[in-house]
């Protein structure tokens, strides 16, 4: 998609393997150029063609509506009941001054959270992942449960690329914009965080090497800031450039799903077997 209303044609074809969707001639990042605005990452769900076609030209997309209203409100029953479960064994993986994140093993979890065991395992992400991949990969097996409120403030806060590649469903459960923290990201900066990467072997980054991934020096006016209504979900590839916007009144809940390559995930897959119950809650 592109800013003029037409459809941008990638320089690599969109069924081509996911290491080469991304591999067009770098022309440096694109921040301060030309860049979309919301209404052109707007994308009909099922249109997988154009859903491929945006994540390659600009890292992210969005779906008005993926969600319908009494869905939601059983999503929402969900995502409280998650945030405040009293599960014996918590980590502070995520360390919250304010509010409140909890990490859903989906699998696990249909008996306890079906609504969102459900809507996590939509027929159109399953079909898009596998397009995306071209590889083994892990379908959203975790999802995020997050409350952000005046106050919050975490990693996510700062612009960054994740430090393991993943592609996420990114779900608005209220009325989202930039006064209770809308997702902000810079489009098309994907290319070079996936230069960066390489760099490193293309392999997941360790803690001490999070710092490589924060790119402090891009000013807001550069950054879009993604407001939807509730029920809008952004998808996206977390080599772009992106972030949790602040809080300065009410609250943002969301619901993120998290699918990655099984090679990035072995080492995980084994440490959440042994450790972690169900669901690790961390405030």
């Amino acid at each position: 998609i592109n800013p003029s209303g037409g459809r941008c044609r990638s320089a690599v074809q969109p069924f081509s393997p996911w290491v080469g969707r991304f591999l067009a001639p770098l022309t440096g990042l694109r921040i301060g150029m030309t860049q979309p605005q919301l209404n052109d990452l707007i994308i009909t769900a099922g249109d997988e063609h154009a859903m491929l076609e945006a994540l390659a030209d600009w890292g992210v997309f969005v779906i008005p509506e993926a969600v319908p209203t009494r869905e939601l409100e059983q999503l929402t029953g969900e995502f409280k009941a998650a945030i405040h479960t009293k599960d014996a064994t918590c980590l502070q993986l995520t360390p919250y001054s304010s509010g409140h994140c909890a990490r859903i093993r989906r699998a696990a979890s249909a008996s306890e959270f079906p609504a969102i065991t459900a809507s996590f395992g939509r027929p159109w992400m399953d079909s898009l992942a596998k397009a995306f991949f071209h590889a083994p990969h892990n379908f959203n097996a975790e999802v995020f449960a997050v409350h952000d409120v005046v106050g919050s403030k975490h990693v996510a806060n700062d612009l960054h690329f994740d430090m393991q590649p993943t592609l996420k469903f990114f779900l608005y459960l209220t009325d989202t914009d930039a006064r209770n923290g809308a997702f902000r990201c810079v489009p098309g900066s994907h290319r070079e965080s996936e230069q960066q990467r390489r760099k490193f072997g293309g392999r997941r980054l360790k803690a001490e090497e999070r710092g490589m991934t924060r790119r402090l020096d891009v000013p807001e006016a550069d950054q879009l800031v993604m407001s939807g209504a509730a029920g809008s979900m952004i998808v996206f590839w977390t080599e772009t450039l992106h972030r949790a916007g602040f809080v300065s009144e009410g609250e943002r809940l969301v619901l993120r799903g998290h699918t990655r390559r099984e090679t990035f995930l072995q080492s995980v897959k084994n440490w959440m077997a042994s450790t972690l119950p169900v669901n690790a809650i961390w405030r």
